[in-house]
């Protein structure tokens, strides 16, 4: 196994990993096996899943949750413009494949030399991905509380840490590494990207609450319909509107500063914000370390470990 083949199965393991979490988090929120299946075979797109969780656990609304769960998977539609031009103009092929344009198969697909090779990575990576994210949910609800409430190890600091290492790519100087290494640094920390999002998700504490919450808005099935159709929509909006548009080559820098803008937002938020208020904690020592990380140039998995490793041990020394 070479080439995309061995890195989408790579990400495919570490999704998998990431979709035990989100198990957890729904066995543990009261949702049931079916319900927690369904959510990650239909909307399919795991930031999504778990911010509408998150969204819950501070006391929300099933349409705030629904709102913020499609405000992350709107940038899915920003997707279409560039797998579009991989998709066969068959209708029913391009509404098939619409399913699948997501963080990994963009990131995989992208980092590509040639069309050929972007539209089997594509494919590959879709498969694998979508098999392992399923299972891992199937595993992840299993298996529940067993695994313990993770907020000890640091985890709830992980997901602002996730998008510090996205945001590394649309702030490095242009000319370092060249082009095709800078795709696929990009590729590899936007295939990991959900893993990031999901972990924290995960860490952030409350049980008790969180499922009280959830039993009024996760286990209902016309959340997760308008959850999987809403996500559908922006992929099929990038695929069929955006992707047949051609667009002026000076909107280019723009549409480039956007994912950053958005990443720079949302780690503020994560490292500060807390049930709508701003808290200081543990937190900031973690982001700082991913700072510090990322700039040193380091793998995804080995910036989330060292996030984790000083957001756990200053809550250790706090007695927090």
């Amino acid at each position: 196994m070479t080439g995309y083949r061995r890195d989408a199965f790579v990400l495919a393991l570490a999704v998998g990993v990431v979709a035990i979490t989100f198990g957890v988090l729904a066995e543990s929120s009261g949702v049931p096996l079916l319900k927690t299946t369904a959510m990650s075979l239909f909307v399919l797109t795991g930031a999504s899943q778990f911010a509408a969780v998150s969204v819950v656990r501070d006391g929300g609304t099933g349409y705030a949750a629904v709102a913020g769960a499609l405000i992350l998977a709107s940038r899915n539609a920003l997707y279409g413009p560039v797998l579009g031009r991989y998709f066969s103009r068959n209708p029913m092929y391009r509404a098939f494949a619409t399913q699948f344009v997501f963080d990994e198969t963009m990131g995989i697909a992208a980092a590509q030399p040639n069309d050929s090779d972007a539209r089997g990575a594509f494919w590959w990576a879709a498969g694998l991905l979508t098999s392992f994210w399923i299972a891992g949910t199937v595993v992840g609800s299993l298996i529940g509380e067993r695994i313990g409430d993770p907020n000890r190890w640091g985890l709830d600091a992980a997901f602002p840490a996730s998008f510090v290492a996205l945001l590394a790519p649309h702030v490095r100087p242009a000319g370092a590494g060249g082009g095709a290494r800078r795709r696929a640094h990009r590729a590899r920390h936007a295939a990991v990207g959900q893993a990031g999002i999901a972990a924290a998700a995960r860490g952030v504490g409350g049980h008790a609450r969180l499922r009280a919450a959830t039993k009024a808005v996760l286990m209902s099935w016309g959340l997760i319909a308008v959850l999987a159709l809403g996500a559908y929509g922006l992929k099929a909006f990038g695929v069929f509107v955006l992707g047949g548009r051609r667009f002026d080559e000076r909107l280019r820098p723009l549409l480039s500063l956007l994912p950053a803008v958005i990443f720079a937002a949302l780690i503020v938020v994560q490292t500060v914000g807390k049930g709508g208020e701003v808290q200081l904690d543990a937190r900031l020592v973690g982001v700082a370390a991913a700072i510090v990380a990322v700039w040193r140039r380091a793998p995804f998995i080995a910036v989330i470990l060292i996030v984790m490793g000083a957001t756990a041990s200053v809550r250790l020394v706090a007695g927090a």
